[in-house]
């Protein structure tokens, strides 16, 4: 989480348009740092394991590629369905800690990355992000049953 609010705080010496603050602008702003936040994550996480950087693939969806950069290989539709559920229903989570705190920092007309930055910082806290960390912890000790796997790829 340090890694990335740097590297989004960083983004935002390199906007493009950093002071148009239109919708459109805004817009664009949004679908670049969405964009560039799985790469973050995904080079980050292998330097620290000592591997390779893995380029995105440009024939790949945002969520695949996403797993692929971070595991050094496609992944597989379950894999990629998973991840897909998980984070709309991050999205669909509403008015959380880091939403809020997100919003807050926009209401100042503060920039669109001090904002993302706002949120990370929020979601960083163990009684916001680190609670889907030990709920994730569960899930993995647990396992998913292949019926329900076969049950989730027909959905």
């Amino acid at each position: 989480m340090e890694v990335l609010r740097s590297a989004v705080s960083m983004l935002g010496h390199w906007d493009p348009e950093p002071e148009d603050n239109s919708l459109e602008a805004l817009g664009r702003k949004a679908i670049r740092i969405t964009a560039k936040m799985p790469c973050i994550v995904a080079a980050f996480n292998r330097f620290r394991e000592g591997k390779e950087y893995v380029p995105p693939n440009p024939n790949l969806g945002h969520v695949a590629n996403f797993l692929y950069m971070l595991n050094g290989k496609e992944p597989d539709e379950f894999e990629v369905r998973t991840m897909d559920v998980c984070l709309i229903l991050y999205a669909e989570h509403g008015m959380n800690a880091s939403a809020f705190a997100a919003i807050v920092t926009a209401a100042t007309l503060s920039d669109m990355y001090s904002a993302i930055v706002t949120g990370i910082g929020t979601l960083r806290g163990p009684l916001h992000g680190g609670v889907n960390e030990m709920a994730m912890r569960e899930f993995m000790k647990v396992g998913i049953p292949l019926k329900l796997k076969s049950m989730f790829l027909k959905s």
